[in-house]
């Protein structure tokens, strides 16, 4: 394997959890990387892989600035398909529904 940087599709997971003040977005996540540097479609069974995604603070534990080892050039983020596929929805709809039984 390289020990550069290449170009993959991505699909990233983020998480919230519901307060009474409304909603907040949990730092990091989960994100799907495609297999290959072509392919438009992330997925688990073609190859692809999965990775944590951490957001790191201003500061490291010891006080000191984070400093990135080399500066990463900035891409827009595009989605292709502008439209939900309806199971997406519904699994939404549903992970609505179960996070008010939550709060029971």
């Amino acid at each position: 394997m390289d020990d550069h940087l290449q170009h993959r599709a991505i699909g990233m997971r983020v998480y919230a959890v519901a307060s009474e003040d409304g909603y907040r977005v949990l730092p990091g996540g989960l994100t799907r990387v495609a297999a290959d540097a072509d392919a438009e479609v992330v997925s688990m069974q073609r190859g692809g892989a999965s990775k944590d995604t951490w957001v790191l603070g201003e500061r490291a534990p010891g006080g000191e600035q984070w400093r990135a080892q080399r500066t990463i050039g900035a891409y827009d983020l595009v989605r292709r398909d502008p439209y939900l596929p309806s199971r997406v929805v519904e699994n939404l709809l549903w992970f609505g529904r179960y996070c008010e039984r939550c709060d029971d």
